[in-house]
């Protein structure tokens, strides 16, 4: 009982150590060549319901991110009817460091919301390994060999 006590604290421990690690690294890294296209089109997404922006990626990531930035008075530039890539990339820098929120702001609770993502699987990770190495389940694999070993009639 203690060791499984020792392994949760543990497990607790690493999990902050990684936010914590985010929490810090976040604030200091500038943002990608990118990161403002998939930051409007996320939150296009939301507010428009327009799948066409940046449609070449996926959009769970970017529906994930930018659901924090749901609650903030943001506004949401103009199309200006040229191309969607182009688009995405000149509106995305104006909804990022033009708006009525810090772009600080809006790049914190995005990175924040996706680094969740992270966390999640790191936990998931660890529940999965406990079940696959744990003393129950090495005995129900040696207990399947056995079974498995012994001689049919």
């Amino acid at each position: 009982m203690a060791n499984k006590k020792l392994t949760q604290i543990a497990v607790a421990v690493l999990l902050c150590i990684l936010v914590l690690q985010y929490m810090l690294s976040i604030r200091r890294q500038s943002i990608t060549w990118d990161e403002s296209c998939h930051i409007y089109s996320g939150y296009s997404y939301w507010t428009r319901t327009d799948y066409g922006m940046n449609p070449e990626h996926p959009p769970l990531v970017k529906l994930l991110a930018t659901a924090p930035l749901l609650s903030l008075p943001l506004t949401s530039p103009p199309l200006r009817g040229g191309n969607f890539k182009v688009e995405a990339f000149l509106i995305g820098n104006d909804f990022v460091y033009a708006n009525t929120v810090s772009g600080d702001a809006i790049l914190l609770r995005v990175r924040l919301a996706a680094s969740l993502i992270t966390v999640l699987l790191a936990l998931l990770t660890f529940v999965a390994a406990r079940e696959m190495f744990s003393k129950q389940a090495d005995a129900e694999r040696k207990q399947f060999s056995q079974a498995m070993a012994a001689p049919s009639h």
